[in-house]
């Protein structure tokens, strides 16, 4: 693996003696994804011999937050949850944005808050989480939507403003030098003193 992903889960098959392993990117801090209807794929379903070579990746359509990786009777199996198709990270500092499929529009994606972990026996957490479920803790996220038609204007609009700063203080660096006074001469300097005649 390298240092941009991970794996997910992993299972052996003592039949071909080779490793199967699911393999998925680590968010990206500070980065302000774009989102649209073209599937991004950050899982893979990978194969390796027992030493980590001869690394092969095996086609499965629609693998996305995917876990719990089993071998049955020469098929694979796993679970996995999702909704846009694609792994989607949304930070405080990263919002995400999105075009919608109806109107073309684009939104953006902020997250305004989060709380927890709530724990077993926590009253969210049993609100939320079925009772069979395996999931140890349980994170609240608020997501803000935003929508803004004028921020292109309103980004053009500000480059303009500080072109023009920019441009100002070079002009008056240029057109307004100051200039150099000649030194006048003083009085004492421009008389001659005869001190050694009366």
């Amino acid at each position: 693996l390298d240092v941009d992903t991970f794996a997910t889960s992993i299972t052996y098959d003592s039949n071909s003696s080779r490793l199967t392993y699911i393999t998925a990117e680590k968010p990206r801090q500070g980065y302000i994804g774009h989102h649209t209807g073209t599937v991004h794929r950050t899982h893979h379903l990978m194969s390796c011999n027992a030493t980590g070579g001869d690394i092969t990746e095996i086609p499965a359509e629609g693998l996305d937050l995917a876990d719990g990786l089993k071998l049955q009777e020469g098929n694979y199996y796993w679970n996995q949850s999702a909704s846009y198709q694609h792994d989607i990270y949304i930070t405080m500092n990263a919002p995400v944005e999105f075009d919608s499929p109806t109107n073309g529009h684009g939104y953006r994606l902020f997250q305004e808050s989060f709380s927890g972990p709530w724990k077993p026996g926590d009253p969210e957490y049993e609100r939320v989480i079925p009772s069979e479920s395996q999931q140890e803790d349980l994170y609240l996220s608020v997501l803000t939507v935003n929508r803004d038609p004028g921020r292109a204007i309103r980004n053009f609009g500000c480059l303009i403003v500080c072109l023009g700063i920019a441009i100002m203080f070079y002009m008056k660096a240029y057109f307004f030098k100051t200039r150099k006074k000649k030194a006048t001469p003083t009085p004492e300097s421009s008389s001659v003193k005869n001190d050694d005649y009366e």
